[in-house]
């Protein structure tokens, strides 16, 4: 039988293009296991649940988990990272993430293809993005 099972579970896994790696996300087993308490006849959740009630109620707890993170920003040390590239119609996007002793975070994408002409204009950006953040320690450089 588990010969069987891991046909399907490999041919859905090729078919929807996943990452190998992904089979190490700690939510792998466990999703395997409650699957196994219910039974035959288990039915997934639909396309509309997964892009709806389930990607809402996943963020807010996501976001609930990470409160206290954001809480810390503001009395610890915390670096600002960024990285930028044009994507296929040849607009700036910048993503930032804050580094902090528990780990690092995404924090948002910007497109900034209108302030790339500028120095100044990219460093009005970095203070929006640290103001947005509430990141009370951090280096500004003028």
């Amino acid at each position: 039988m588990r010969d069987t099972n891991c046909d399907y579970i490999a041919r859905w896994w090729y078919d929807a293009n996943i990452p190998f790696n992904d089979s190490r996300s700690p939510y792998y087993e466990p999703m395997f296991d409650a699957i196994s308490v219910v039974g035959k006849g288990f039915k997934g959740p639909t396309m509309h649940e997964l892009r709806g009630s389930l990607l809402i109620k996943n963020v807010l707890s996501i976001d609930e988990y990470l409160k206290d993170f954001k809480i810390s920003w503001e009395k610890i040390e915390c670096s600002i990272m960024s990285d930028g590239w044009n994507d296929q119609r040849n607009r700036t996007i910048i993503k930032f993430l804050i580094f902090f002793p528990q780990g690092t975070m995404f924090l948002k994408l910007v497109d900034a293809s209108d302030r790339m002409k500028y120095a100044h204009l990219l460093f009005q950006l970095l203070d929006e993005v640290v103001e947005e953040v509430g990141v009370a320690n951090v280096y500004r450089h003028k």
